[in-house]
């Protein structure tokens, strides 16, 4: 039976649902999917479906939004959902899913995806990125004691999420707006997916504000381990977002954590790599540190995604692309920046760097410098001036971070 690739309508949402459920390992009961429905932030005209029939037997959607892009602000769509039935697996519609939804994308002036993979295998083969290296930390604050001293002469408090958000937002934009990765979000997305009113147990919020000016905050909740049965303290602080502008931020929401008597175990899940707090410790391998990847970035229209992005550098480079996935990426574009403002044209000129989509995600996002990536054989063939210049161009001054996890 031919395949029928089209968005949901709002009557098919329960199918959607359970075909979710069925991909990643969730209930499948009535009530679950109805309770799935009522907090999703999933929306009929989001989607992309392939059916069989009236059987959708491959999803995805994608949130439309932006992002920080070294600086600036650039659109982009965040990609979830994708899975196909078991039935249906290994025939190339998670292919046509993807390359319906670039075209897309396309049309409406998104140059960039971004994703969670729930394997990156799944997604490196259709030109993503490892955007940046997510660390993770599950210690005992017993043990924690830093190097260096930081003042902290403001205060810690804990606020009711309506009271949070206006606060933590301005907080969160201050962080994000030098950045790369970071998501704009909007009163919805705070209210609905950060602060998650359904979760159980909810979401603590807590603020380092000196003068009031909200200067960092900490999402967490403690966690009774009551299946634990080792001695001492029986809670497990889990951290979903720790966001700091200042060192003294950072320093004054870590010892609040580590304030709680009755915890034993702090877990950061998500963590950028120059978050301070590995360098600051006295002893760093008690932390329990380690690093995975974080989201994976595509660049559905390469003209659009260099001439948006922001710069630190001067200078001009001709890149060569081969995308057979969105074929108006394959060539090659002038990148020109002059004052930090960019212009790209494309051109017949003979290329400085030969670039895959997914090197090309890597080293905008700032995650590797071409020198790095040429060295690994991500990319082959280019002369080390060329390399130097295209590391100075695509330098940040932060390490690429993206504190959602969607």
């Amino acid at each position: 039976m031919a395949i029928e690739f089209r968005p949901i309508t709002a009557d098919e949402m329960d199918q959607y649902t359970l075909m979710d459920q069925i991909g990643f390992g969730g209930s499948t009961a009535p009530d679950e999917i109805k309770r799935v429905n009522e907090r999703t932030m999933v929306r009929p005209e989001y989607t992309l479906c392939a059916y069989e029939g009236d059987t959708q037997v491959a999803h995805m959607a994608a949130f439309p939004g932006s992002m920080r892009w070294n600086g600036r602000d650039i659109a982009c769509a965040g990609i979830v959902d994708v899975t196909t039935l078991p039935t249906h697996r290994r025939r190339g519609l998670v292919r046509g899913l993807m390359t319906r939804y670039f075209l897309r994308m396309r049309k409406e002036n998104r140059p960039v995806a971004m994703l969670w993979a729930s394997m990156a295998a799944i997604y490196q083969r259709f030109g993503y990125g490892i955007a940046f290296t997510m660390r993770r930390c599950d210690f005992d604050p017993r043990h924690l004691r830093f190097v260096d001293e930081i003042a902290t002469p403001g205060r810690t408090r804990l606020l009711s999420h309506e009271e949070a958000i206006p606060l933590i937002a301005a907080a969160y934009a201050r962080f994000a707006a030098p950045r790369t990765l970071m998501l704009h979000r909007d009163p919805q997305w705070w209210a609905r997916w950060v602060l998650r009113p359904w979760r159980t147990p909810p979401w603590l919020v807590a603020v380092y504000e000196e003068d009031g000016d909200v200067q960092g905050y900490v999402i967490y909740s403690p966690l009774n381990r009551t299946n634990d049965r080792s001695p001492g303290p029986p809670q497990q602080l889990q951290v979903s977002e720790l966001i700091w502008n200042t060192p003294a931020a950072h320093r004054a929401l870590v010892a609040l954590l580590a304030g709680h008597v009755l915890a034993s175990s702090i877990l950061l899940y998500n963590q950028p790599v120059d978050d301070p707090l590995f360098y600051q410790a006295q002893e760093p391998r008690l932390l329990g540190a380690a690093a995975r990847d974080g989201t994976l970035l595509r660049l559905v229209d390469v003209e659009q995604a260099l001439a948006g992005r922001g710069y630190d550098g001067d200078g001009r480079l001709v890149l060569a692309v081969e995308d057979d996935l969105c074929p108006w990426n394959t060539g090659s574009f002038e990148l020109s920046v002059d004052g930090g403002h960019a212009e790209v044209r494309r051109v017949t000129a003979e290329s400085d760097i030969w670039l895959s989509p997914r090197a090309l995600a890597i080293l905008c996002a700032g995650r590797q410098s071409a020198t790095e990536l040429a060295r690994i054989g991500t990319i082959a063939g280019t002369e080390a001036d060329a390399l130097k210049t295209a590391d100075a161009l695509f330098r940040t001054a932060y390490a690429p971070f993206c504190a959602d996890d969607f």
